[in-house]
């Protein structure tokens, strides 16, 4: 999966607009991503993947660039 993919899915299904974010790299927080918002993100790519995302996993998975990392490695 590409950042793009992953943005233009949670775009399309969470009702979020990840257009805002400037930099796949930057923490959803540096970006003024709330943690609602950021859950949302990590339910859309679970929906999106069909990867369970563990709660202790979630901590680290607060860029794009992370979470495409994370669910490469795991698909």
């Amino acid at each position: 999966y590409t950042a793009e993919q992953i943005k233009d899915y949670v775009n399309k299904n969470a009702g979020l607009k990840l257009g805002k974010i400037e930099s796949d790299d930057l923490s959803f927080k540096e970006q003024g991503i709330d943690s609602l918002d950021a859950s949302a993100i990590l339910f859309s790519v679970e929906e999106l993947t069909g990867i369970s995302i563990p709660d202790e996993d979630v901590d680290g998975l607060q860029s794009i660039n992370k979470i495409v990392v994370y669910v490469n490695e795991r698909v």
